[in-house]
């Protein structure tokens, strides 16, 4: 892993928010291996969040309201003044307003269905248009988001955040489309269920534990996902190692999602 290119490099991680979530673990790994990372969180979780920021190895902790464009743009501004160029973007950024999955997809309204698609899918195609500028003045330029294979199976306890997920990854595939002329590469890095704050938060950490229970039993190597194993697919899927390969999933599951049985 020593050898993947990050060293001096500069990456943007959407969607931070403490130990126990993808961007820490993420963030953590890509500063070990010499990249300047700026984290964003929500600015009325910046202080709060200050602490675990720096454990994470951020060098830039910045304040973004997904649903606030302007918070986005003054983001990029910053980043455009203090390194002028942005070599990767990892999106992890969700949201499902308290309570949602608990109710039936049928009594979803559409307040709900809004916050759930503009905050974790047009976020993406925002922060991509607000970058390519940056983006492009990289090398290798790289754009991951994280999604979750509920995007395409159903899954109890979900319904909108699975919906959210399908329309993210289509996001992606065309955003690859579309940036992949200035050789920007957008993929998706898909694993199954985490025990994480947000999981826990969104579908309940019983339910985390009765599906990693099941994928134990079910997956193709026996094991449930853990954070090395994400980590390490979205440090290849940013890294100047991966080349020419765009609008594409890879899925850490343990061949769960590839298995009839």
């Amino acid at each position: 892993m020593s050898n993947l290119g990050f060293r001096g490099s500069r990456g943007l991680i959407l969607g931070f928010s403490g130990d126990n979530c993808a961007s820490f673990h993420i963030a953590k790994a890509l500063a070990s291996h010499g990249s300047k990372i700026a984290l964003t969180s929500r600015t009325s979780r910046l202080e709060e969040l200050a602490d675990s920021a720096k454990r994470a190895g951020s060098e830039l902790h910045l304040g973004v309201d997904a649903d606030d464009e302007a918070s986005m743009r003054g983001a990029i501004e910053q980043l455009t003044s203090e390194w002028g160029a942005l070599d990767f973007i990892v999106h992890s950024l969700v949201h499902v307003p308290s309570g949602v999955l608990a109710r039936p997809l049928t009594e979803l309204t559409k307040a709900d269905f809004h916050s759930v698609v503009d905050i974790g899918v047009l976020s993406l195609i925002q922060i991509c248009g607000m970058a390519a500028p940056l983006l492009r003045n990289s090398a290798a330029p790289r754009i991951v988001t994280l999604s979750s294979e509920s995007s395409m199976l159903a899954t109890p306890n979900y319904h909108v955040a699975g919906i959210g997920k399908a329309a993210l990854e289509s996001a992606s595939r065309y955003l690859a489309l579309e940036l992949g002329s200035h050789k920007i590469l957008c993929n998706v890095v898909s694993f199954s269920a985490m025990d994480s704050d947000g999981a826990a938060n969104t579908i309940g950490k019983e339910n985390i534990e009765r599906t990693r229970s099941h994928l134990a039993k079910r997956s193709m190597t026996g094991l449930t996902c853990d954070w090395q194993h994400v980590v390490n697919g979205v440090l290849w899927m940013c890294s100047p190692m991966m080349q020419n390969i765009t609008g594409q999933k890879i899925v850490i599951d343990g061949g769960y999602s590839a298995s009839y049985f």
